[in-house]
């Protein structure tokens, strides 16, 4: 029994790390250096506002490159719809095929370039943010990306051994608090209702470990560090 086992681990290790190559000629391509990620939450709907900034190093001359996002279809009520896609602050083509968000710059890419990209864009998450209750009835928002679920709230580069600083500027009804990845940078009521929370994670990670949680959450200020 535990041969099988084994073996049945050995075997789904492999089929995971054959997906994993796909991303391999994209690696030769292109990388991710920067993410800035404007989020949005409501306590009315799991509607998300996100607006994205990617920073991206070309190592190859390209006319296409493509990033990880999980696009609504007709048919479904989830999904991320993008609302307007800017490369260099110009508005620019893009297509949407199986999770892939696809762009074509209107000028072929050269090798060595660094090229910033905004996308604007919607949705409730198919899954990646977890919109739920916890046991006390309260309303919760938590970030569960890996290995490579980042995508369905958030474009990126979604594998793990890819790597980029990032930071997290979040908007959420003011009962909320925010927790994210590295530094808190900034929090302050926007008297509307809403609070800003601002996040900053200087050392490159994966975005697997790109997350938020926002909640209801207890908070006890033990000190201040250096």
């Amino acid at each position: 029994m535990f041969r099988y086992l084994f073996l049945s681990i050995i075997l789904l290790l492999c089929f995971q790390f054959s997906k994993s190559q796909n991303h391999l000629p994209r690696f030769n391509e292109i990388d991710v250096k920067y993410y800035k990620f404007e989020i949005m939450v409501n306590d009315s709907t799991d509607i998300i506002l996100g607006n994205a900034t990617i920073l991206i190093s070309f190592k190859k001359e390209t006319d296409e490159f493509y990033l990880d996002f999980d696009i609504k279809t007709d048919s479904s009520e989830r999904g991320m719809q993008v609302n307007e896609l800017l490369f260099d602050g110009v508005p620019i083509k893009f297509i949407s095929k199986e999770n892939r968000l696809i762009i074509h710059p209107k000028q072929k890419i050269i090798s060595g370039e660094f090229h910033e990209i905004k996308i604007s864009y919607h949705g409730i998450p198919n899954d990646g943010l977890i919109i739920s209750k916890n046991k006390f009835g309260d309303r919760t928002f938590f970030a569960d990306n890996w290995p490579d679920r980042a995508q369905y709230w958030i474009p990126t580069v979604d594998h793990p051994s890819d790597k980029a600083t990032v930071e997290f500027l979040v908007t959420a009804p003011e009962h909320y608090q925010v927790v994210s990845n590295g530094i808190k940078i900034e929090e302050s009521n926007l008297n509307n209702g809403y609070k800003f929370t601002y996040w900053k994670e200087s050392v490159p990670i994966s975005t697997k470990v790109m997350v938020i949680g926002i909640a209801d959450f207890a908070v006890k200020q033990e000190g201040n560090y250096n």
